[in-house]
């Protein structure tokens, strides 16, 4: 894989602690969008098969000597090279 990252889903709680974790589609402050969800899933898998797109993806995010913002505009302008956004 790509940077380190194997893919590989990790549990971040265990089962009788995810009783006490609230749906992402019930938040108020920060409501989740499932088309925004989807649309992130997909970009995500369009780069873990694409290992140039992952490339210009690391590189941009990896870059420490820009801005988050321009990171941002980084990732936007690899994907859309790529014809991905």
């Amino acid at each position: 894989m790509h940077g380190g990252f194997s893919g590989k889903r990790l549990a971040v709680a265990r089962d009788n602690e995810k009783l006490l974790l609230p749906a992402m589609n019930s938040q108020t402050e920060l409501p989740v969008i499932q088309a925004g969800l989807d649309r992130g899933r997909e970009l995500f898998a369009k780069r873990q098969a694409d290992p140039a797109l992952m490339a210009k993806f690391e590189a941009s995010v990896l870059d420490n000597t820009k801005s988050g913002t321009d990171k941002l505009n980084g990732i936007r302008a690899a994907c859309q090279d790529e014809k991905h956004l």
